[in-house]
């Protein structure tokens, strides 16, 4: 009796162990730079290996935007796509949920906290923008290359008054694996968009009881290269520009 406990207590432990260690395997080659294709490799400073931007309308007077980002820095000229800039203000919140640095191989070296972002003034010595501030965080790496992951949101307290751009890809030599705009609002509010440069039928439209949901899906979106008079990157890019047609803000 006593040799059978012994023997199902072993199992469990083999069991545990090696789904501990299939767990971290996946998670490391999931961001293991090898696993990127030489098309989204070519002239690519950086590369996105997510770029999923969620924006949850809550009425004309409250929205919330939820970012997750993923990115791969492949050389020291694609630093800056690396660097957080959380903008936020007296009518907003900004909250840090996680981060992460991985290495070459995918294995994460370096979580990030909400104790390791710098909080300042966007504007410093004005003081009329003085409620206007940034946390930011610069992974301060210098091995290539590397990826960085950052989950964040940005609760409003004030409607969208101004209309807002997704671009799956911000910047020339920048691709991207994957990107996802979402959009949800009630019934009864407003939202209009425009898109650029996108094939038709891409966006697909979702209703339930409490919001419809609209969302775009990009995938494997090579990088452009910067040229001497090139047009701009905005001019030739897949784009998403979206606004609600009504909004409230408190002065």
């Amino acid at each position: 009796m006593q040799k059978t406990k012994y023997f199902i207590k072993s199992i469990y432990t083999f069991l545990w162990l090696f789904l501990l260690i299939s767990s971290s395997s996946l998670i490391a080659s999931k961001y293991d730079v090898s696993s990127i294709s030489e098309e989204l490799k070519k002239d690519a400073n950086s590369v996105f290996r997510l770029n999923n931007q969620e924006y949850i309308f809550h009425g004309p007077s409250a929205y919330t935007e939820r970012i997750e980002t993923v990115v791969t820095i492949m050389k020291e000229a694609g630093k800056s796509s690396g660097y957080l800039v959380i903008p936020y203000d007296s009518h907003s919140k900004a909250r840090f949920v996680e981060g992460e640095i991985f290495d070459a191989s995918g294995k994460s070296i370096r979580k990030i906290r909400h104790k390791d972002l710098v909080d300042y003034s966007a504007m410093q010595g004005f003081s009329l923008y003085e409620d206007n501030r940034v946390l930011t965080y610069d992974p301060k790496i210098f091995q290539y290359p590397y990826t960085v992951r950052y989950v964040y949101e940005i609760s409003y307290r004030r409607g969208m008054y101004y209309s807002n751009t997704f671009f799956p890809v911000e910047s020339f030599n920048s691709s991207a694996e994957s990107a996802v705009l979402t959009i949800l609002f009630p019934e009864g509010l407003t939202v209009k968009y425009e898109e650029y440069n996108i094939p038709e039928g891409l966006k697909t439209k979702i209703a339930d009881k409490k919001y419809i949901q609209w969302q775009w899906k990009f995938k494997n979106i090579p990088a452009v290269k910067h040229e001497y008079l090139a047009p701009s990157l905005r001019d030739i890019s897949y784009a998403v520009m979206f606004a609600c047609n009504e909004f409230t803000f408190e002065s």
